[in-house]
């Protein structure tokens, strides 16, 4: 099965794509992100704020809707990027125990958060007095 996406160019003029359903087309199907920022403010022109309620009572002060989804997508693409950094140390810190037989029980490394959290709450308390 395909599916067809509705894009468009810079100009405002729309094109369609074809991307098929598995994931592996699905990956092959990557714009860059200027591209889809391109894309978005052209649906933003469109008109969507009045399609969806309750988007402009979203928006800040001044903000236009193009702002907005283009500051949720940069938001969004920096929280994937953190996770997949996020996962490939682990991934890395897992094939290191692997190869050098060397773990931490799990009881020293809950007592050792419980510290960390134990003294953050503590200065909490300092700085609210």
């Amino acid at each position: 099965m395909l599916l067809l996406h509705r894009l468009f160019h810079a100009d405002g003029v729309p094109h369609q794509r074809q991307v098929g359903q598995d994931s592996r087309s699905r990956r092959s199907f990557r714009l860059p992100l200027c591209s889809i920022l391109t894309n978005l403010a052209a649906f933003a022109a469109l008109g969507l704020a009045t399609a969806s309620p309750g988007v402009e009572s979203a928006l800040g002060e001044g903000e236009t809707l193009s702002e907005f989804v283009e500051a949720s997508v940069r938001a969004n693409v920096e929280r994937r990027r953190i996770r997949a950094e996020f996962i490939a140390r682990g991934l890395r810190s897992r094939d290191e125990a692997r190869r050098t037989g060397q773990y931490v029980d799990v009881d020293v490394t809950v007592a050792g958060l419980q510290r960390k959290l134990d003294a953050a709450r503590v200065r909490l308390s300092k700085s609210r007095k």
